[in-house]
């Protein structure tokens, strides 16, 4: 799967949260800088989860820092997490 339709995913899944149909987001947007608090992230990493069919390793309760700073840096992490799934199956 390509990134960029990672990135578009990942962006409705970002302007459904943050409930702004609006809402300017690339690769190179600070997820940090939208505004998300750490429970609208584990809503995130749910979203992606179920879309995608894979298990993003996220513990809340550690740091409260996300595992991913961007957009873009967050497609590639599920990118990966896909194509490992379709190695091992």
């Amino acid at each position: 799967m390509k990134n960029d339709v990672i990135i578009a995913d990942i962006a409705v899944m970002l302007r459904n949260i943050k409930r702004d149909d609006n809402l300017e987001i690339g690769p190179n947007t600070q997820i940090s800088m939208l505004g998300i608090d750490s429970l609208d992230f584990v809503d995130l990493m749910f979203m992606i989860e179920e879309r995608y069919d894979i298990l993003v390793e996220f513990n809340a309760n550690t740091d409260g820092t996300f595992p991913f700073d961007t957009v873009g840096c967050a497609a590639d992490a599920v990118r990966l997490l896909i194509e490992q799934k379709h190695q091992t199956a």
